[in-house]
């Protein structure tokens, strides 16, 4: 499955998806990560969502999934979308 059949896909499971909303993009990528079976994850800590990154080809990925769920070239970054909450471990 190529990201933009699975992008596409999960947008259609959804009951209503805002491509501008940084809280549906977030579900698109914890949807990548589980699908995908990445290493990185999201954790809630202090009621603010933290994205933990375990390789540079995982947050190219994710980066790449994230452009795909906002329709545009200049949301889609990790980085922007957790608000800076972005932890790399590589």
């Amino acid at each position: 499955m190529t990201f933009e059949e699975f992008v596409r896909m999960t947008i259609e499971s959804l009951d209503t998806f805002n491509p501008k909303s940084m809280k549906d993009q977030k579900i698109i990528l914890k949807e990548a990560i589980h699908q995908y079976k990445l290493k990185s994850n999201v954790t809630l800590e202090a009621g603010k969502e933290v994205l933990y990154l375990y390789s540079m080809a995982e947050e190219n990925m994710l980066n790449r999934i994230s452009e795909l769920a906002s329709s545009s070239f200049e949301v889609g970054n990790v980085e922007e979308l957790f608000e800076g909450a972005v932890v790399r471990r590589y």
